[in-house]
């Protein structure tokens, strides 16, 4: 359910964003813009389904967070919603490995995902710091940053000390 659940959001978040981006539909350009986003993600869509169903094929996350990026790439998206299909990729990658592991044995998920906390506490101060940056003038962004990694920092030291 986690796999789905995050290969959903990442793939889900620049589907949409690009089906409500404002465009010239007369434009050739901006049709076949839309025709090659609507192409990546439908190639995105099925690499989901392929590492849902056959969970020990190596190929086919990576491809999917690979499509995911190409269309960030293609449809230019607010900071934020880089930012969250970027969270959503992580989780994506990480919930499709422990799904290949657990087709093969048993796994106690909350002991797998506390043995990857330093990488989601990572992930969990440096992207709001990033996607904060990136919604303030250059010459704030540097301060913003650092504000907002160490409020994350320090909620994460809140939440993960109980």
């Amino acid at each position: 359910m986690p796999c789905l659940l995050s290969g959903t959001v990442m793939l889900g978040i620049p589907t949409l964003l690009a089906l409500a981006a404002p465009g010239r539909p007369d434009s050739e350009a901006a049709t076949a813009l839309g025709l090659s986003v609507a192409i990546v993600l439908a190639v995105g869509a099925t690499s989901v389904v392929v590492t849902l169903v056959r969970p020990g094929q190596g190929g086919s996350a990576p491809l999917a967070v690979l499509c995911a990026a190409l269309a960030l790439v293609f449809a230019p998206l607010d900071a934020w919603a880089d930012g969250l299909t970027g969270v959503a990729a992580l989780l994506f990658l990480l919930s499709a490995r422990m799904h290949a592991g657990a087709s093969r044995r048993e796994v106690d998920a909350g002991q797998w995902w506390l043995a990857r906390r330093p990488m989601l506490v990572g992930a969990a101060v440096t992207t709001p710091a990033a996607v904060a940056s990136a919604l303030v003038p250059t010459a704030w962004s540097l301060p913003v940053a650092g504000a907002v990694g160490i409020a994350a920092a320090g909620l994460c030291a809140l939440v993960l000390s109980n």
